[in-house]
């Protein structure tokens, strides 16, 4: 808690420099705020100019020296959206910071201006199977298969069903594990060992399913929630 309220200084002084005109509006409706933090996370969102850069660097000298927490420029990075590279060394003489190129890793997850390259999110795919209990997984009762799959399995995607979704093709990997294992306890072939069908195990228990969550479902539950919060 208390680094939450250090940090937010950092937030207010941006919008202080934002309604002050030392930084540059953003344009964009949905951006409402110039300074994401998410633990010890920061994105600025500037304009690629150098009054822009001088002012973020002098804002976080001026936190530093109130705060003690100082900025290592040096592990910061630089990523254009939509502007012209010439502006980059520039921005990067004043700031002192690396230049990088999208898609990133941040908090986890693949962030990119543009559409996320499939290797990506295979990454995510890759990372359930990664999860599966191995060679004592068929040594465990059926209903042990049931609790991995309902919370460590599907638990693995929902950050980024939250963030971005997962296309179809994703979720019908995932689902393919997860059957997988349900039914013979480890990665190998189902075949004429599935009881029911994929769509009868992820209803609720009331309705004659086993209360797996269906990806997709819960895809469009999470993201509905950014409207909410709009």
């Amino acid at each position: 808690m208390l680094f939450i309220i250090a940090m937010e200084v950092l937030a207010r002084l941006v919008t202080t420099a934002a309604d002050d005109r030392l930084l540059q509006p953003m344009r964009s409706p949905a951006l409402r705020h110039q300074c994401s933090l998410c633990v010890d996370d920061v994105i600025i969102f500037m304009h690629p100019n150098a009054a822009d850069a001088r002012a973020i660097r002098e804002i976080l000298s001026i936190f530093a020296e109130a705060s003690g927490l100082k900025t290592n420029l040096a592990k910061c990075s630089i990523m254009s959206i939509y502007m012209p590279d010439d502006n980059l060394p520039q921005l990067q003489q004043i700031l002192g910071c690396q230049l990088a190129e999208f898609p990133i890793t941040y908090l986890a997850l693949p962030l990119s201006a543009r559409r996320i390259p499939k290797a990506w999110i295979q990454s995510t795919v890759e990372a359930i199977g990664r999860r599966l209990p191995g060679c004592y997984g068929p040594l465990m009762a059926r209903s042990g298969w049931l609790i991995w799959i309902k919370f460590v399995l599907s638990a693995i995607p929902i950050y980024t069903l939250i963030v971005d979704g997962l296309p179809p093709w994703a979720i019908d990997e995932i689902n393919a594990i997860c059957r997988r294992f349900l039914w013979t306890g480890k990665e190998g072939s189902v075949r004429g060992k599935c009881m029911v069908a994929w769509q009868t195990v992820c209803r609720p228990t009331d309705l004659g399913g086993l209360s797996i969550p269906d990806l997709h479902l819960t895809g469009i539950a999470l993201q509905t929630q950014w409207l909410w919060l709009q």
